[in-house]
């Protein structure tokens, strides 16, 4: 078999021993990945099982650092969600705040206005007063 180029792009099946069975049963094997021995169609016995063994290995590493980053990737998005049940807690307490900040402020207008309205009142009852006894 000739070597591949990177041009070509095509899966290459490479004979693989299947437990069971003794005849090997060609793999697709993607060209990048084939040594220039394993390309080159010498194939000895002893070489194809050490590269699928090494492949083989490559994949579980693989699935290993993927399965992590998926745990890495739960345990941020759990995060997240306490993050923002925490953030909907403390906006609603701030919007209870708020609402009571305003019926305080509305409150004391209110108190302002009838204090004002109460000295006025009782000034101008004093300046009737004056003014009748000085009379």
């Amino acid at each position: 078999m000739p070597a591949q180029t990177h041009a070509a792009m095509a899966p290459v099946p490479v004979p693989v021993l299947v437990h069971g069975d003794d005849s090997p049963t060609p793999l697709p094997l993607h060209p990048h990945l084939h040594t220039p021995s394993s390309g080159s169609g010498s194939g000895s016995p002893g070489h194809a099982p050490h590269s699928i063994k090494h492949l083989t290995g490559e994949v579980l590493a693989t699935a290993h650092l993927l399965q992590q980053q998926i745990r890495t990737l739960e345990c941020l998005a759990h995060a997240t969600e306490e993050r923002e049940a925490t953030l909907v807690q403390q906006r609603a307490k701030l919007q209870e705040l708020l609402h009571l900040v305003t019926q305080m402020e509305t409150a004391e207008a209110r108190a302002t206005a009838s204090l004002r309205d109460t000295l006025a009142r009782v000034r101008a009852g004093r300046d009737r007063g004056a003014a009748a006894f000085a009379a």
